[in-house]
């Protein structure tokens, strides 16, 4: 007995330390954009919103799936995971290229440079989650989350607020973590070889195209409400939006520590497995609700209907459902039904979404995002049955 409740205390505590250290970054942004809102207005947060929308797509494409392969291969192969990382993130150099040039093509020069330099530390950072991951050595990664953070609003505090400044905030804090993060790991890094594999890149496709499919599915009535609303719009549905992204993403942090485990598991323990997770995704919801309500009307002063953020509890329960059986439906090598299932998402959310924000405004966004998630969770659920057969 004592044994079974050490380990279920020890599993508790790593998915703590998980979500803990992947939730910091979004709880910097939200007070980012607090900041930035209550200084400088709605809209000056809107249009930096443009630039978070390129960071995000371009650290996507950058990333190019390699984290989640190594994390895979890693889990066959532990002793080759310093090899991985280091190749996995030299190769990665040839994909910045081509996101550099946008981000010149797309900003001024001078806040171009400083997006160069934000997409260089970015990919530092996501070449060494897998070790993190792996290894579980939260406690490291929080300490050059809490470090980014530190200087973030430290530098936001001594500067009049304005893009490039924002720009450069960012850039030199991911500069920050990147740096600790090496130092902190600099034991594993030294190990094993290094070369220019291009054909790494074959191998992270696949997880390239489902991550890009997923972002983009739920990301489309971002892009969507950046396209046909005002700044200020914008910045209420990106703040409002993430929080509920930042729901959906404790699902991911709580089961990522156990991710190489689930790739294994059989499928009736990924049943079981769903029917907790969404029973502690619904516990999440219902208290998380409140307290988003009087976050986004009271602190931030969006004046927001009630039915919003009931639409916004809806819009997160899928993902509890659902996650357990992406993965394993990677374990089983499902990563082409996956991404078709990605990719249906992406076309209900961009046909309700337009359809909706024309009609009902922001609310409509956060209904066509709604619908788009359920309509996924049953895609994958019927793979998946299938896949049992």
């Amino acid at each position: 007995m004592a044994s079974t409740k050490l380990k279920w205390f020890s599993r508790g505590t790593t998915s703590a330390l998980s979500a803990g250290r992947s939730m910091i970054p979004p709880a910097i942004n939200f007070a980012a954009a607090y900041l930035v809102i209550q200084l400088e207005g709605q809209n000056s947060w809107g249009q930096f919103v443009d630039v978070l929308i390129f960071t995000s797509l371009a650290n996507m494409f950058i990333a190019f799936g390699i984290k989640d392969y190594v994390l895979r291969q890693a889990s066959l192969e532990p002793r080759q995971i310093g090899s991985l990382i280091k190749s996995g993130t030299l190769v990665r150099l040839v994909v910045l290229v081509p996101c550099t040039i946008m981000a010149f093509i797309l900003f001024p020069t001078q806040e171009a440079g400083w997006l160069t330099l934000w997409l260089m530390a970015a990919l530092i950072c996501s070449g060494i989650d897998p070790l993190i991951n792996f290894n579980r050595s939260y406690l490291k990664a929080i300490a050059g989350e809490l470090i980014f953070g530190a200087f973030l609003f430290g530098y936001l505090m001594t500067v009049t607020i304005n893009q490039l400044q924002l720009v450069i905030a960012f850039a030199i804090a991911t500069c920050l973590r990147s740096a600790v993060l090496l130092a902190s790991f600099r034991k594993n890094l030294i190990a094993g070889s290094v070369k220019l594999d291009l054909r790494l890149l074959a191998s992270g496709l696949p997880f390239l195209a489902m991550g890009f499919s997923g972002m983009l599915q739920s990301k489309t009535d971002l892009y969507l409400v950046a396209a046909l609303l005002g700044n200020e719009e914008l910045a209420v549905y990106q703040v409002t939006i993430n929080v509920f992204i930042y729901l959906q993403a404790l699902s991911a942090l709580a089961l990522l520590p156990f991710a190489k485990n689930l790739y294994r598991l059989p499928l009736n323990a990924i049943w079981k497995i769903c029917v907790r997770f969404t029973l502690f995704g619904m516990l999440i919801i219902a208290a998380s609700v409140p307290v988003i309500y009087w976050t986004v009307n009271h602190l931030y002063n969006f004046g927001l209907d009630l039915k919003v953020i009931i639409i916004g509890g809806l819009f997160v329960i899928p993902t509890f459902i659902y996650l357990p059986i992406v993965y394993k439906l990677i374990g089983i090598k499902k990563e082409r039904p996956v991404l078709y299932i990605n990719l249906v998402g992406v076309i209900v959310n961009l046909i309700f979404s337009y359809w909706l924000i024309l009609k009902l405004g922001l609310m409509g966004g956060f209904i066509g995002s709604m619908i788009a998630q359920w309509t996924i969770l049953v895609g994958y659920y019927i793979t998946l049955k299938k896949a049992q057969k």
